[in-house]
């Protein structure tokens, strides 16, 4: 019996760590980084925020990983203590031209440092991160950078047409009074360069072991 017993422990040990073990790598949910899709920089919103909304594919939902490109000129001279800020909200905040404004935060990555990278561009990237969107098949990220003075300049690319999810044309601009207004850039998609991995509820994945552990004990009760 406690032979049988340490089998089934085994067991139930195997599936769960194959599990988890799977949801370490996650599923793209959202991706607008196809080079062909380039459709431009754009860097004359200072520090204000900016903010692409983005309709998710599939059904994991707790994000872990999220990047983006970012674009320093290689015309302007920058003194070092530039900084980028990632955050993730739901969006559920009050109505804004028949759009709900992004509301509630899922993340927030605080002030990061950057660095101008080839031709200008650079990569944000948030790794082993946790944030839940829940039920939410739409999510607003947003940016906005700091240490920015004078002769400076720091902004978001344009890409267009995602390859998995996808994203309305307008953007989210947080205004100096921290009112949400919806913009348009007028004959271009306003789609920001973003790529976003995610894993199943941690619900799930217990469903599952759960259910893939009665299995194995069935199986050994028969042997």
């Amino acid at each position: 019996m406690m032979k049988s017993t340490t089998g089934i422990f085994k067991t139930g040990a195997a599936i769960a760590s194959l599990c988890m073990s799977a949801s370490a790598f996650g599923s793209i949910i959202y991706d607008n980084t196809d080079p062909s899709a380039y459709l431009g920089s754009y860097t004359d919103y200072g520090s204000l925020e900016v903010g692409d909304q983005v309709t998710l594919s599939g059904t994991d939902r707790v994000i872990t990983d999220f990047s983006f490109y970012y674009f320093m000129p290689l015309t302007a001279t920058f003194s070092g203590n530039e900084t980028a800020r990632l955050t993730l909200r739901l969006n559920d905040g009050p109505l804004i031209s028949g759009q709900a404004a992004p509301g509630t935060v899922i993340y927030d990555s605080g002030d990061v440092a950057i660095t101008r990278g080839a031709e200008g561009f650079g990569t944000f990237s948030a790794t082993g991160m946790t944030a839940d969107a829940g039920l939410n098949n739409t999510i607003t990220w947003s940016v906005s950078f700091g240490g920015i003075e004078v002769g400076e300049s720091a902004g978001i690319v344009f890409y267009d047409p995602p390859t998995v999810g996808s994203s309305f044309d307008d953007f989210w601009l947080r205004n100096s009074g921290g009112t949400w207004e919806l913009r348009d850039t007028p004959g271009l998609e306003d789609n920001f360069h973003a790529r976003i991995t995610a894993v199943p509820e941690p619900s799930t994945w217990a469903l599952l072991v759960g259910g893939l552990s009665a299995i194995g004990f069935m199986a050994r009760r028969r042997k």
